[in-house]
């Protein structure tokens, strides 16, 4: 039942995706396995955030992270914690946001979960460039991106080098910017060609903003592009 949740929620069929990890969770309950309904709760917040469902995602998160205290399970804590963090953003909530992420980056970084560190350090970075502060944003992400070294995360890496490029612009560092652009735009048309449109939306969005501040005639396109792709994923879901 779990991985058929996970499947359908990966396929974008979240009712369907609501009912498999609610009963989940029930049967998590029935049995007296905690571990069985932190993964369900887990994927409930996930499923309620990618509906928009901020205050639903924060309460299966918040329910999350208080089993997984009651049982110790710190990396559990984390995680929960990184979805109370991920719905508090979106929402409008900074403070929160950045706060949760500031509490779980330890747990990550003592376990030894690099992944798990480098996607916190992009996060707050990008909270601090959306808050104004260029160069603690960029600070953040040089530390994500060196951790990205071993990572097998190109997608991951893309965007966390165009969010830089970002910082870059907003810093009045323009060669700096056009020249991590361009090395992502070499890339987009080869090895990350073969991704499907849909995952490459973020890079590409981030892309178009930087050549749009930096007055690149390449920028238009671009978002004409961005555009089509966002149409034909809607359509498709």
């Amino acid at each position: 039942l779990t991985l058929s949740g996970m499947v359908s929620l990966l396929t974008s069929r979240l009712d369907e995706a609501r009912v498999t990890l609610r009963a989940v969770l029930a049967r998590g309950e029935a049995l007296g396995r905690p571990r069985l309904q932190l993964g369900a709760l887990d994927n409930l917040a996930r499923v309620a955030a990618y509906l928009g469902r901020w205050d639903e995602s924060a309460a299966w998160g918040e329910r999350g992270r208080a089993l997984a205290e009651a049982i110790g399970a710190r990396h559990d804590v984390a995680v929960a914690q990184l979805r109370l963090a991920e719905a508090a953003e979106p929402a409008g909530d900074t403070a929160a946001a950045m706060q949760w992420h500031e509490q779980c980056l330890p747990t990550f970084r003592a376990q030894g979960d690099r992944r798990h560190e480098a996607g916190v350090l992009r996060q707050l970075g990008s909270l601090h460039l959306d808050a104004g502060d260029a160069q603690t944003a960029l600070q953040h992400m040089a530390q994500a991106l060196e951790l990205h070294q071993g990572l097998d995360e190109p997608l991951a890496h893309a965007l966390l080098v165009a969010d830089m490029a970002l910082c870059q612009t907003r810093l009045g560092r323009s060669d700096a910017a056009r020249l991590a652009v361009d090395g992502l735009l070499a890339r987009l048309s080869g090895d990350l060609a073969p991704r499907p449109a849909h995952e490459t939306l973020a890079v590409r969005w981030r892309c178009q903003q930087v050549l749009a501040a930096l007055g690149d005639a390449r920028a238009a396109a671009l978002l004409q592009q961005l555009q089509a792709d966002v149409q034909a994923r809607a359509l498709e879901l």
